[in-house]
């Protein structure tokens, strides 16, 4: 049993064994940091992602205001109450065509 301890102590079990797999320890590490890496940026996309959505559904309702905003303004019912304080209202008559005849075109006929 002590010669077990010994040989545990000394290292060589561990040197032999650590000297075997140092090639496949690296690439574990390896792939374990990149592992990492990947997961940083896509944490970091999910983020932005998160943030750009929240922007367009701003955006969204703005527009939409406008829109409701310029759709009430031209409405002819709001342009009339708005000129009626300067005595402009909207005409009740029909429009009329106004026709002028050059005084050659008389004379041709």
């Amino acid at each position: 049993m002590s010669n077990l301890v010994k040989r545990l102590m000394g290292g060589n079990i561990i040197q032999k064994w650590f000297g075997k797999y140092i090639g496949f320890i690296f690439f574990v590490v390896l792939l374990l940091v990149l592992l990492i890496t990947l997961r940083y940026n896509i944490e970091g996309e999910v983020r932005e992602i998160n943030k750009l959505s929240k922007e367009i559904n701003e955006l969204q309702k703005r527009s939409l205001k406008v829109k409701t905003t310029y759709q009430t303004t031209t409405q002819m019912t709001y342009i009339n109450s708005r000129l009626e304080s300067t005595g402009i209202a909207i005409s009740t008559e029909p429009i009329k065509d106004i026709i002028v005849y050059d005084d050659k075109t008389e004379q041709e006929k």
